[in-house]
């Protein structure tokens, strides 16, 4: 007779929750992260809010804001063409400079817009065949449709005397 194999064990006993009678107890996912999840809300609420504000002053304010900036660019484009005009027009330039003048580089550049008066004050550089100059400008414009007039325009040259622009010279 072949030996028989031995009685499986006996199952286990049914499993009970740590302490028994207590149930067990669950947290939430805001319970287990409230640590961060609490400052990230604060900072991202602050910025949708701070985004919206935004938006709504571009929306009320009609577009000033980018006109301004719009603005500013032409002014400095319409500046440089006035300046190379009167430069390259000037005999005195040529005299000192040579022929032909390119001014180039607008720099330092500060433009201001108070009461429908619009400021603008900057620096350029003018090169020519015989060496070259710093030009410091102001003009103001009364109105938008007004043209430009010049209340100081300085050509400096690295040798020699300044010339003064700002008057047109026939």
């Amino acid at each position: 007779m072949e030996p028989q194999p031995p009685p499986p064990p006996p199952p286990p006993p049914p499993s009970q929750p740590p302490f028994a009678g207590q149930p067990v107890q669950t947290t939430t996912w805001f319970q287990r992260n409230k640590a961060w999840a609490i400052p990230v809300g604060c900072i991202v609420l602050i910025i949708v809010l701070t985004c919206c504000g935004l938006i709504g002053a571009a929306v009320a304010g009609g577009g000033k804001l980018f006109s301004f900036i719009g603005d500013a660019m032409k002014g400095q484009q319409e500046m440089q063409a006035l300046v190379q005009q009167r430069v390259s027009a000037d005999a005195r330039v040529t005299e000192v400079l040579g022929s032909p003048v390119t001014v180039t580089n607008l720099h330092s550049p500060q433009y201001n817009y108070e009461n429908g008066r619009v400021s603008f004050r900057f620096e350029m550089d003018a090169n020519g065949p015989k060496g070259h100059a710093a030009i410091h400008a102001h003009a103001t414009k009364i109105t938008a449709k007004a043209s430009w007039h010049f209340d100081e325009l300085e050509l400096e040259p690295d040798k020699g005397e300044a010339i003064d622009l700002t008057e047109v010279q026939e």
